[in-house]
This record gives C-alpha cells, sequence and structure tokens, in this order.
C-alpha cells in the first residue's frame, strides 16, 4: 500500500519502528494510549 502508492520509500519503511508502545499486554484505549505516549518520551529522551 505505501509503495505503491508512493506514500513512502522502502528505506523509510525500514525505519519506521513498528509497532508503536511498549509490549506491557495491554488491553483498554487508555492503557494502549498510555502504553504509546511511553515509547513517544523514550524515542525523544534517547
Amino acid at each position: 500500500m505505501f509503495l505503491e502508492g508512493n506514500i513512502a520509500s522502502i528505506k523509510e519503511l525500514e525505519n519506521f519502528d513498528m509497532p508503536i508502545g511498549i509490549n506491557i499486554k495491554v488491553n483498554s484505549p487508555v492503557e494502549i494510549a498510555i502504553s504509546t505516549f511511553a515509547k513517544l518520551i523514550i524515542v525523544k529522551n534517547g
């Protein structure tokens, strides 16, 4: 999808960090949001 639509190159996709979030066995939307924000903080702070 991303390659066919020229949305992203192979190099860009290789650098993409997926899945986003920390694997803390979450279930609810709030827990998923917290996991996602935690991952963003880790990336921001190195």
